[in-house]
């Protein structure tokens, strides 16, 4: 991944366009990542992935089911009591 900083994006974001079709581009401003330019492509693929993952999660939890309001309150000030003993 190349590394540009902002002012120099300016000057050539056509070059830079061209380039982040082949790889990503880091976009720094004020020595900070800031952004990342890549291809659409591949957006699309990690929004896919990402997807996908978080459909599968959500497969998981319905198969193992689901807490009742009264379990949850339970869980969660059993979780809280635990960290304020900490």
């Amino acid at each position: 991944m190349i590394t540009v900083t902002a002012s120099g994006l300016k000057g050539r974001f056509g070059q830079i366009m061209d380039q982040a079709r082949r790889e990503p581009v880091l976009v720094q401003s004020h020595g900070r990542d800031t952004v990342v330019i890549l291809d659409h492509v591949e957006f699309t693929r990690l929004r896919h992935l990402e997807d996908a993952y978080w459909t599968a999660r959500a497969e998981e939890a319905l198969k193992s089911g689901f807490l009742r309001p009264e379990e949850t309150i339970a869980r969660l000030q059993s979780r809280l009591a635990a960290a304020d003993a900490e």
